[in-house]
């Protein structure tokens, strides 16, 4: 994955959750220190979507932990698409 994706990926996640991009680091946890619920996860996904003109469809957002499983889901769909 490029820089420029995994950019991508942080800046919507901090532009969502209203924070800096410098707060986010690939080992946080979405649940006990973003206090994200899955409503939120699929907003997240929705708006990654968007940003990134991909679909997440059938994506099991709830085995994400931390910001890094967002990464790699990305990065899954983003190989099967290529």
């Amino acid at each position: 994955m490029t820089n420029e994706t995994v950019k991508a990926i942080y800046t919507t996640l901090a532009e969502y959750l209203d924070m800096p991009v410098s707060e986010l680091k690939e080992n946080t946890n979405l649940e006990n220190e973003l206090l994200l619920d899955s409503t939120e996860l699929v907003c997240i996904m929705v708006a990654l979507e968007k940003s990134m003109d991909i679909s997440l469809k059938n994506v099991p957002f709830k085995d994400w932990v931390v910001i890094n499983d967002i990464v790699n889901a990305v990065e899954q769909r983003l190989s099967e698409a290529a």
